[in-house]
């Protein structure tokens, strides 16, 4: 590691060592590398089981679509890794006290900053790795030049420096790294999908740089475009983006990790209700903890866009239901649809990932909040259940949310009156995002109970989500296939042939796509439920051993029936 210290100093060496060593990265890539080998197997099965049916078949589109897939998962894999990992290197009381130490030491700022940020862009690198075979088998049986893939490469490596950079910049101005992570995903969210949400409606030149901030565009544009401007102003902006975050979290290192930055303010004197008959975890998470968890900037600007979001979904569903059913104007009926169609692109599957997600971060952050305030101890000597600590933390974290589940609700509700959804997109979404939610706050509680640390729960959380989206989608369109293909025998066994006497099916092909699309649905959805279900019961069964809690004595319970714990 010698040859690092010239770039970034003479700790970059041990902390690449130390970052390197780290017992959870394997279990970690091999979770990671599942969903891009699992569609690399899909693919082969998917193009040898279509050569068998049509001698004449090309894998062209199979092949392309593989490559799209694979190399949007390793984009969303470094926009993800790399902020969860980095927001960790500079906040935290410990990471704060282990600055004191290295200040003290004959080297400077910018030295320990570069050696932090070059010891989790290496975990990143790592990581991300695992799928980099499967991209590069599909690049190569699409024919794309070994140039590109360089280029994409580097790109991938020019994301991971800005959005390391981004979180870095972010750890060194808060005291909690839950709130470093926060406003990193807000900022990035906000760089991905400004464009898409203000097409249209700003300057050219300005639009222009809103879309160089998208890195899925530009992987696109570099795989299979040839849009080179748009690929160079990314690098740019990611790269100055990067290095501005680095150079600000120099700065405010030292008066960071002094305290000479941060205010305190007093203790607040909200009240809240008496305890009653609640579950005790559940009622400190909500109306004790919640008061100085999050930033109020966020918990508020979370509250407006539910808000807006809901208010927005109430006015088309009823202006649709007024168009089409008491004024009976088709035209207006036709500007909502076109409408709700160009909003439910990004309303859609984002919104759907975004509520599962920020339950996920939820359930984490809530147990990482208390380590960090040092309550967890207290709590675990508590005589409380392990079922009601960790049901506390789930409950709490659905309602602290609930208003921006329920506005996705209310507006997918609304693209299904206009006519933007049919009744089956509905109910998928509806119901895949439901089960997806429990699946996610089951795995948020799971991660933060098994690692101490708040950014290394969000990596296992998002290579645990990853894994389950590409293994159940691949077993849920196998079942669906064997059930449709199970229709098409039934069929042709009671006419004892395929086709009838005008060389038609003597099946309905309707019939064959709805009994594959609804058994996918179910498929997919207790897939999620079950797996949901196992997180849970496993964390609640194991929960004394996962935390090192252990009964005082043989005898499990004292004279009033509780346990009690050492």
């Amino acid at each position: 590691m010698h040859w690092l210290a010239a770039p970034f100093g003479p700790l970059a060496g041990p902390e690449i060592r130390r970052a390197l060593r780290a017992g959870w990265l394997l279990w970690a890539r091999l979770l990671l590398a599942l969903p891009a080998w699992v569609w690399l197997l899909a693919a082969c099965w998917a193009w040898w089981f279509a050569s068998e049916l049509d001698r004449a078949y090309r894998p062209g589109r199979l092949l392309t679509r593989g490559l799209g897939v694979t190399a949007t998962l390793e984009l969303l894999l470094i926009l993800v890794l790399a902020p969860s990992l980095s927001c960790g290197a500079m906040a935290g009381r410990q990471c704060r006290a282990a600055g004191e130490v290295l200040l003290a030491s004959p080297v400077s700022a910018a030295q320990i900053v570069a050696a932090r940020l070059a010891g989790r862009l290496c975990q990143v690198a790592a990581l991300s790795a695992a799928g980099l075979p499967a991209l590069v088998f599909f690049a190569g049986a699409c024919g794309v030049a070994w140039w590109r893939c360089v280029a994409y490469f580097l790109l991938l490596a020019i994301v991971a420096w800005g959005s390391g950079g981004l979180a870095l910049g972010l750890g060194a101005s808060t005291l909690r790294a839950r709130d470093a992570l926060l406003g990193s995903a807000l900022a990035l969210a906000i760089m991905v999908l400004g464009h898409r949400l203000l097409a249209g409606r700003l300057p050219s030149s300005i639009e222009t740089w809103l879309v160089a901030l998208d890195p899925f565009a530009a992987s696109r544009t570099l795989l299979f475009g040839e849009v080179w401007p748009q690929v160079a102003r990314l690098m740019a902006a990611w790269t100055l983006l990067g290095t501005a975050g680095t150079a600000w979290a120099a700065w405010r290192l030292r008066p960071a990790v002094l305290g000479t930055a941060y205010h305190h303010s007093g203790h607040s004197h909200h009240s809240h209700p008496a305890l009653g008959n609640q579950n005790p975890v559940q009622w400190k998470d909500l109306y004790v903890d919640r008061l100085g968890s999050l930033h109020r900037l966020a918990a508020r600007l979370g509250t407006l866009l539910s808000l807006l979001l809901g208010l927005a979904g109430a006015a088309v569903a009823t202006a649709a239901v007024y168009a089409r059913w008491l004024a009976r104007d088709p035209a207006l009926h036709d500007r909502l649809i076109v409408l709700a169609d160009s909003w439910q692109v990004l309303l859609g599957t984002p919104l759907s990932l975004v509520v599962q997600w920020a339950l996920g971060a939820r359930a984490a952050l809530s147990v990482a909040a208390e380590r960090e305030r040092r309550t967890w101890e207290s709590l675990l000597a508590s005589p409380l259940e392990g079922q009601q600590i960790v049901w506390g933390k789930i409950v709490a974290s659905a309602h602290a949310l609930r208003w921006l589940m329920a506005a996705a609700v209310i507006w997918w509700t609304a693209c299904l009156c206009c006519g933007a959804l049919s009744l089956y997109d509905y109910l998928g979404t509806v119901v895949s995002t439901g089960s997806g939610c429990l699946l996610m706050l089951a795995l948020g509680v799971w991660a933060a109970i098994s690692v101490a640390e708040a950014n290394r729960a969000f990596v296992l959380i998002a290579a645990a989500w990853l894994a389950s989206v590409a293994i159940f989608k691949i077993l849920a369109w196998l079942a669906g296939g064997v059930a449709s293909a199970t229709y098409v025998l039934a069929v042709a066994l009671k006419h004892n042939a395929l086709t009838d006497a005008t060389g038609n099916p003597v099946f309905s092909p309707v019939t064959a796509e709805l009994v594959f699309s609804l058994t996918v649905l179910v498929s997919e959805t207790v897939l999620w439920l079950g797996t949901a279900w196992l997180t849970l019961y496993l964390c609640c069964r194991f929960f004394d051993r996962t935390v090192g809690r252990a009964p005082v004595a043989s005898h499990a319970q004292s004279g009033d029936g509780k346990r009690r714990y050492a």
